[in-house]
C-alpha cells in the first residue's frame, strides 16, 4: 500500500489542518529536478497568523523526484 502523499499546511498556534494538497492526484504540485514546486489555490490565510508546513513519507516515492534519503517531516521545529 502506498504511504500518504499530502503536504499539509497548519497553523503555528493550533496545529490545525487549514489546507492538505494530495500529492498523487493534484495538479497544483510538480517536481522539478529534485525540486518540489506546489500551489496553494484560493488560500484562505488570516493577517499576522503563522503557519508552518509538513509532508507525509509518500511525498517523495520515487529516486526520480527527491532520491530515497527523503522522508517526511513533521514537525514545525527543525
Amino acid at each position: 500500500m502506498l504511504n500518504s502523499t499530502d503536504i499539509v499546511i497548519r497553523r503555528l498556534d493550533t496545529n490545525a489542518a487549514v489546507y492538505t494538497i494530495d500529492c498523487k492526484y493534484s495538479p497544483d504540485v510538480y517536481f522539478l529536478n529534485r525540486t518540489l514546486v506546489f500551489f496553494v489555490t484560493k488560500p484562505s490565510w488570516i493577517l499576522g497568523m503563522t503557519y508552518y508546513i509538513t509532508m507525509s513519507q509518500g511525498v517523495f516515492t520515487a529516486n526520480q523526484y527527491c532520491g530515497l534519503e527523503a522522508g517526511s517531516f513533521g514537525s514545525k521545529i527543525y
